[in-house]
């Protein structure tokens, strides 16, 4: 499977299938679980990610991009792959703060796959979320 920088809505069988292709694939794979809400989504960062630098606060989403996308860069691992299994919660509790996440995951995804933002080190990340609908 070529996994592509950006982020996908998938269900819950894919999700699994998903994360056993990137392992046998050699990608790097991170779940994002716990996210209900903007201040339980930070946590789940701080707790899932690599951040440089680290995150000491839920409310700046600036801070939260740039930590995560060079915390990500530093892996050195030219593929990695985002899950977020449970998306759903964070969506139907704070649609807002939800949308605002997909857009910084979004704009980290994009970032990551630039050339010149990655001094010629690009990352594909690929971004999987279980949401409505699916």
């Amino acid at each position: 499977m070529e996994f592509r920088p950006g982020v996908t809505a998938v269900d819950h069988a894919e999700a699994g299938a998903l994360v056993r292709t990137a392992r046998d694939e050699g990608a790097i794979v991170y779940l994002l679980s716990g996210a209900a809400d903007r201040t339980t989504f930070f946590e789940a960062v701080r707790s899932t990610f690599p951040l440089d630098p680290p995150l000491s606060s839920s409310h700046v989403w600036d801070a939260l991009e740039d930590s995560l996308w060079e915390g990500l860069l530093q892996t050195g691992h030219q593929v990695q792959v985002i899950v977020w299994p449970d998306a759903s919660a964070f969506q139907t509790a704070a649609p807002n703060d939800y949308a605002t996440a997909i857009q910084v995951l979004t704009a980290v995804s994009q970032t990551l796959a630039d050339g010149e933002a990655t001094v010629g080190n690009p990352v594909t990340l690929s971004i999987f979320v279980t949401a409505h609908g699916k």
